[in-house]
């Protein structure tokens, strides 16, 4: 666990990171991936975790408030064999659930987690040795601020990563304040990182992929206005294919809008400027 861990127990904004392969064994039941519970005193109270179901297959995070309301978001977690980046971000009493950096999932909670005196943190099972994890857990974090997905700590450990930063922007990337994953050189609205995933130039304003924002049925796009943007769709974040699903999308201001009345659940979109 890094950070500053032990402020994040009480305060009401935080990230929770973790880098895992799960395993199923038939259980039956959700896994702790990393969490804060209640021990022998509190049982049953966990102000906040990030959950694996064995049932579903699927990733989860959950808050409980002091007056023992439950909250929580999950999405599906791809059991390819391989290892992903899963964060819980909660801020101003939302919930976020990442997938390799892509939000799959939000809610409006009605309160803010419990805090005061309890066990601790946990890490792949509870502090009463229950709950436990089956698989591969690499790393994980806790962070007292809500981050954003180019604050993740998978993306600048990557070796994708690297070797893009160091094709645009030399070996020395490290180094340079326009090289870091959330700055912005080309002012173009997209990070570094956002440039990463979708594999354009960092310094050129107009490469022109943009990952949109998602509200189903419903993407958002920063635009400028008499442009032509292609739309993009792919089922989920882990399939390999896009498909145009608007050949020619003309932006009349500075953010777009676009209805995709056949949205799949977990859709992952990109906007390209046409020339």
């Amino acid at each position: 666990m890094e950070g500053r861990a032990l402020r994040a127990l009480v305060l009401k904004s935080f990230t929770l990171e973790a880098q895992l392969k799960p395993e199923v064994d038939g259980g039956g039941y959700w896994r702790s991936i990393l969490h804060r519970d209640g021990g022998a005193g509190r049982p049953g109270m966990v102000p906040y975790a990030l959950t694996f179901d064995d049932a579903t297959q699927a990733v989860g995070f959950g808050v409980t408030s002091a007056t023992l309301g439950s909250y929580s978001v999950r999405a599906p977690f791809p059991m390819d064999g391989r290892s992903h980046h899963v964060a819980g971000v909660f801020s101003n009493q939302v919930m976020r659930l990442y997938l390799e950096g892509y939000l799959v999932a939000s809610v409006v909670a009605g309160e803010a987690p419990a805090s005061g005196p309890m066990a601790g943190v946990a890490i792949g099972a509870n502090t009463i040795g229950g709950f436990w994890l089956r698989g591969t857990l690499d790393r994980v974090r806790i962070s007292d601020t809500a981050l954003v997905p180019n604050q993740f700590f998978h993306l600048e450990e990557d070796a994708a990563w690297r070797a893009w930063a160091s094709l645009h922007f030399g070996p020395d990337f490290a180094t340079l304040p326009r090289a870091q994953v959330d700055a912005d050189p080309d002012l173009d609205s997209a990070t570094n990182g956002e440039e990463f995933r979708n594999q354009t130039d960092p310094g050129n304003a107009l490469s022109g992929v943009k990952t949109a924002i998602r509200l189903a049925p419903v993407i958002t796009w920063p635009s400028v206005a008499g442009y032509d943007y292609q739309i993009h769709r792919k089922p989920s974040v882990t399939a390999a294919d896009w498909t145009v699903i608007a050949e020619h999308f003309r932006a009349t201001n500075a953010v777009s809008s676009f209805v995709d009345a056949e949205a799949p659940p977990l859709a992952i979109y990109r906007v390209s400027v046409q020339p």
